[in-house]
């Protein structure tokens, strides 16, 4: 659904990206060239990313050769400001180019990827594509921390010198902080890693082709399959401005195993938590799990949708419409 303000419509949107890209190289997969495709007679695995400006594209093509087909995007950085951008308009401009690159190259592996802004048009281009079929070997993320359930592998890549946007700058990538034990629950294969360069000079020919080597890196193949289990049945007993606490009998779950990812959706919008409490934690209380779940600060109808994650597993389910949800009024 696209949004009810025209200027921020998903036309307005692909009609002021066509002309910031009207000089990108490669054959256009669509009608406004917002997608792009260089070394398309490459036999590797695709790569869909989308970037943020110009000279990212062409670099990255360059540098991973003939063989390795790049589909070049962009993102609505200036296209919109930064504090327009809603969770709608990445997800709207995300599934239309999933759609177009499903057109072009059907059910083929490939790897999808963004950095900094990009990065949530990625993970609902990587999220389309995961429903159709298509076998994504992994979404990569650059600068950028979604903190999102994902039922695959996000290679997360930080900048060495990237000392804002990098969790771990300065420190060894430790996953047993917090900050890794919740990307452990939330999904099903976190890899970060470190790169050369800071943010905004990854794509520069001293770093790129560090870049180019972290995101075509083999991924690890896994057999694991969501345990046959039965969705645990919350019911609310307390809710105020700040939180809604939810519980549920214990049955067979253990508190150490599984964590809560809340995804809050209002409308069409879908929210995202930041901060260090975006994932919950059920605690032991006589006989039941208790969860205390942190509101966002928007007004109106929303939706909170709990999606049970395990540790090292990431989501028990897919997709998130079979997860359990509840309706409020702020």
């Amino acid at each position: 659904m696209s949004s009810n303000n025209p200027e921020t419509s998903l036309e307005t949107h692909l009609r002021r990206i066509s002309k910031v890209v009207q000089n990108w190289p490669g054959e256009p997969l669509d009608p406004w060239s917002s997608l792009r495709v260089l070394n398309e007679s490459g036999t590797k695995p695709p790569l869909f990313w989308c970037f943020n400006s110009a000279g990212e594209f062409p670099a990255l093509a360059r540098t991973m050769g003939p063989d390795q087909p790049v589909v070049g995007m962009r993102s609505l950085n200036q296209i919109l400001e930064r504090e327009a951008i809603s969770p709608q308009h990445s997800r709207e401009l995300g599934e239309y180019y999933a759609q177009k690159l499903f057109e072009r190259f059907g059910q083929v592996s490939c790897i999808i990827g963004g950095n900094c802004q990009a990065a949530p048009i990625s993970y609902a281009i990587a999220l389309w594509m995961k429903s159709h079929g298509v076998r994504v070997r992994h979404l990569v993320t650059l600068d950028a921390e979604l903190n999102r359930p994902y039922p695959g592998e996000i290679r997360m890549l930080f900048g060495r010198n990237s000392h804002v946007q990098n969790p771990f700058f300065g420190v060894e990538v430790n996953m047993e902080s917090p900050k890794g034990v919740a990307w452990r629950y939330a999904i099903s294969m976190p890899k970060p890693k470190i790169v050369d360069g800071g943010h905004g000079e990854y794509f520069s020919p001293d770093n790129v082709s560090n870049l180019a080597q972290a995101i075509c890196a083999p991924s690890k193949e896994s057999n694991f399959k969501p345990p046959q289990m039965q969705l645990p049945n919350w019911r609310i007993v307390s809710n105020d401005d700040q939180h809604v606490v939810v519980a549920s009998p214990q049955a067979d779950w253990n508190t150490s195993q599984f964590a809560i990812v809340p995804i809050w959706e209002q409308a069409a919008y879908q929210h995202r938590l930041s901060g260090d409490d975006w994932i919950a934690y059920p605690k032991q209380s006589d006989a039941d799990f208790i969860c205390s779940i942190k509101k966002p600060d928007f007004p109106g109808e929303s939706n909170l949708r709990l999606v049970i994650c395990l540790r090292d597993q990431g989501p028990i389910d897919w997709p998130l419409a079979k997860f359990q949800n509840f309706k409020f009024c702020k």
